[in-house]
Order: C-alpha cells, then sequence, then structure tokens
C-alpha cells in the first residue's frame, strides 16, 4: 500500500520504474563484483528514492486517511438461477441469428423471454438491495450472465427501472447489451451500455463502450464516443466507464481532470483473468483520486477507496449470491497524475534518448582518442 502511492503523482509508470531500476541496479552491481566502494553510490541512490516512496506512502497512509462521508452502495449480478433459466430457455442458435441479422419474430419473442428472465431478477435484486439500504446500484457488464434486451424493447427496460429508481430513491447504473433491429450485413449488432437513473427516474446518461475488445468486440460492438460522463449529486460527482475502457489511464484520466468522486465500472471477465483484471482496474482509482465500484459478472467484483483499499469484495466463481454491499466515501481527492498525465513516462523517454545519445557521443570520443594515440605505421621502402 505505501508503494502504491507514488502512482497519484507518476501514474503506473512510477511502480514499473522503482521495478525496472532495481534490476538494472542489481545488475550493474554484478558486473563490478558488488565491490561496495564501485557500488555505494548507485545502490545508495536507489535505496534513498525507494525509502522516499515508501515512507511517503506510508505517512499519506496513515497521516491522511479518508474522512469523507459514506454511502451505501451496492454491486449485483444476477442470481445463479436465473442464469440457468436464461441458457435453458435461449439456445445458442438463437443469438447467433440475432446476430446475423437473420432472426424470425419468433426467434425474437423467445429471446425476449430469455431476457426478461435475468432483467426481471435485476431489478428484484435491485429493489431488495435498495430496502436494505443503499442509495447506489451497479449491475454488471453486458455477458451470458448479465442483461441482454432487444433494441425495441429497451424503452420498456428502462420505463420499469425508471419506476423503480423512484419509488425507491437510488441511484440505478444499469450495464445492457441492445441487440439492434438492423444487424447484419458485417454491421455491429451489439450496443454495450451503461445507463444511469436517478432518484426522480430520469437517465442520467447512456455511455457506450469505448475500447473494444480486439478480435472480437471490435467486429460486434458499436463503439461509443470515448468521452468519460460526469454528474453532480449528493453523493458526490459520479462517472462511468465499461470494462476494458478502465485498462486506458488517459481515458480514465478525464474523470480525475473533472474531478469525479465515484467511478462505476460495469464490467464482464472470464476465469482465465480472474482476478487480474480486476487488480489492473484499481490503479486507475489511486492514480486520479475517486473511489471506484467495478462490479463484474465473471469475475471478481471489487470495490476500493481512492487509496486502494478494498472496501468488498465477491468473486463470480467462489460466491454463491452474487452481491456486493460497501459503504464508499462520497468524495475523493485531486491528484497530481490526473493534472500532469503521463509527464513521467514521457520524462523518461527523454531521458533513454538523451543518455544513449550521451553513450554514443563517449564512444565517438574514446576510439578517436584510441585513434590519435596509436602509433602511425611506419612507411616502406619503394623500389
Amino acid at each position: 500500500m505505501p508503494l502504491l502511492r507514488v502512482v497519484s503523482v507518476t501514474g503506473i509508470w512510477g511502480i514499473t520504474f522503482l521495478i525496472t531500476w532495481f534490476a538494472a541496479v542489481v545488475n550493474w552491481a554484478w558486473e563490478r563484483g558488488f565491490a561496495w566502494p564501485q557500488v555505494r553510490g548507485g545502490g545508495v541512490l536507489y535505496a534513498a528514492v525507494l525509502s522516499v516512496v515508501l515512507l511517503g506512502g506510508g505517512a499519506r497512509l496513515a497521516l491522511f486517511p479518508p474522512q469523507a462521508t459514506l454511502v451505501r452502495v451496492a454491486g449485483l449480478s444476477p442470481s445463479q438461477a436465473a442464469v440457468a433459466a436464461f441458457n435453458t430457455q435461449l439456445p445458442p442458435a438463437i443469438g447467433a441469428l440475432l446476430a446475423s441479422g437473420q432472426a424470425t419474430q419468433a426467434d425474437r419473442a423467445l429471446a425476449r423471454s430469455a431476457f426478461t428472465t435475468v432483467d426481471d431478477d435485476l431489478l428484484a435484486r435491485s429493489q431488495q438491495e435498495a430496502r436494505a439500504g443503499a442509495k447506489i446500484v451497479v449491475w454488471p457488464e453486458v455477458s451470458p450472465a448479465g442483461a441482454f434486451i432487444l433494441q425495441e424493447d429497451e424503452p420498456a427496460l428502462i420505463q420499469r427501472a425508471s419506476a423503480l429508481a423512484k419509488q425507491a430513491g437510488i441511484y440505478l447504473e444499469m450495464g445492457l447489451g441492445v441487440f439492434l433491429s438492423d444487424a447484419g450485413k458485417g454491421r455491429p449488432f451489439l450496443k454495450d451500455e451503461a445507463v444511469l437513473l436517478d432518484p426522480t427516474g430520469h437517465v442520467v446518461w447512456t455511455y457506450e463502450k469505448f475500447h473494444l475488445v480486439p478480435f472480437g468486440e471490435q467486429q460486434q460492438v458499436v463503439q461509443g464516443d470515448g468521452k468519460v460522463p460526469i454528474v453532480d449529486t449528493p453523493y458526490g460527482r459520479l462517472a462511468t466507464v465499461i470494462c476494458f475502457d478502465a485498462d486506458y489511464p488517459a481515458t480514465m484520466r478525464q474523470a480525475g481532470q473533472a474531478g469525479a468522486d465515484l467511478m462505476f465500472v460495469p464490467a464482464d471477465d472470464w476465469q482465465a483473468i480472474d482476478p487480474y483484471h480486476t487488480y489492473d482496474a484499481t490503479f486507475r482509482a489511486i492514480e486520479n483520486g475517486f473511489s471506484e465500484v467495478r462490479e463484474a459478472s465473471k469475475g471478481l467484483s471489487m470495490t476500493v477507496d481512492y487509496e486502494g483499499r478494498v472496501l468488498s469484495a465477491s468473486d463470480y466463481y467462489t460466491t454463491d449470491d452474487q452481491v456486493m454491499v460497501a459503504y464508499v466515501p462520497m468524495h475523493g481527492v485531486r491528484t497530481i497524475y490526473a493534472t500532469i498525465g503521463d509527464l513521467f513516462a514521457w520524462l523518461c523517454i527523454i531521458g533513454l534518448v538523451a543518455l544513449t545519445g550521451l553513450a554514443i557521443m563517449q564512444s565517438r570520443k574514446r576510439r578517436s582518442a584510441a585513434a590519435a594515440a596509436s602509433p602511425l605505421p611506419e612507411p616502406q621502402p619503394t623500389r
């Protein structure tokens, strides 16, 4: 935790720099036989920098703990029973027909019935968490264990969800996969959305995923505009991205620069990247000074505060009831990284280029000096 504090200044590049610099120092000392008089300067310099990072990070954690008022947030995925019923109701062939635009009205009716099973379950579970005291409820990204809807049915689902949000007095972040009615002929057939409803039932934003997973989503999903939505609420400034978007520091820095306090990340993982994808996303919270609620339909769901402390977690593969409840700070902090961005990384690149140029110049000088010091060959007699 003390080490992680450096990313609020340098971004993730500071961690990378310290790791690779350590390897370079060890290699450099090894080449000199670890002779202390020769390696003392480099070793002490690295130790001093690392000590400053660790001591500064430790002091930050000890002396400035989060003081903000807390809000109860619930992240939830469909129940195992609803997912099992969905898989039974919807043959894979129907999904393929929807994607190709060849689904008949009977196929769409069958899909509608299966989608309703999961959507109803999510709405019922959202209402249950609201009754338990949650003021914000977050659904996961669309997936076989998430919420799908046909494009023509989306307004009706949002109307139902709006009524729930108004009745319960909650903010409801819905991860939705919307099957387009004009799919086919090589066009994307799905919208990967995050829809936020406020306690009055109004739609605050409809955000579409911007960074699409290569060789899969890029051919299937409509790409969004990449503008991270921000809204002021009684629970702080809220923002959202979707899953893979959180892997891109520049995208997430939009929220940091706008002073976001709480970031929602509806996500969909799979077992091979569980829990690592979630761990990676937590760096964005520390970099930008906002708390983060990442609800994953098939992976590790986790809520962290702006210091990176884990407030709550739930893993799809080890937990039966997919509900994650956390009390989250309503206000974040402003960070240096959110202001200067990847300046540290660019300075490292500039430094590498400068040192490379210096090494080339010194090498040429040594060759020139060696050539000047060597005796000229004696002239050979001519006949």
